[in-house]
């Protein structure tokens, strides 16, 4: 599953009625076109989640493998609004919705076991022009090393 995590961001994201209707649905994975020179991006708000990585510890001293049972996975997502008050509403709203999911499917293999979480400075961009912030988790994962 590990190497799939931000599917599951991206479920339980979309498993939110409230959310997806304050973004309009506009939920990316890894990629989002930007505008065309000159145009103003009128797509916000928007969440942008991105797989940035894993990690796996082999330290075990039982291991018969290379490779450890479990992984840590970076999953970030992007949160745009058009208001700083909007990307409040709609982080906020976001860190509730994923708790909420991967507590309510803890004994799915799909779920990280555990994460933390970080998030960045709001920032404004005048192109856009938007407001938007990065929510980082960091979570452990079963390598499914099969």
């Amino acid at each position: 599953m590990s190497l799939q995590t931000d599917s599951a961001f991206i479920a339980a994201i979309n498993s939110s009625k409230e959310l997806t209707k304050k973004i309009g649905s506009r939920i990316y994975s890894t990629f989002i076109a930007e505008p065309k020179q000159g145009q103003i991006n009128r797509n916000i708000p928007y969440i942008l989640v991105t797989f940035d990585g894993a990690v796996n510890t082999a330290d075990y001293k039982d291991l018969d493998d290379h490779e450890g049972p479990e992984d840590t996975v970076t999953v970030t997502i992007e949160l745009t609004a058009q208001t700083r008050q909007q990307l409040a509403d709609i982080a906020t709203l976001t860190r509730r919705v994923i708790r909420q999911y991967f507590n309510r499917h803890d004994d799915d293999p799909e779920t990280p076991s555990d994460y933390s979480l970080q998030a960045s400075a709001v920032s404004y961009d005048q192109d856009a022009p938007c407001y938007w912030q990065t929510l980082t988790y960091e979570c452990i994962t079963q390598a499914n090393n099969d």
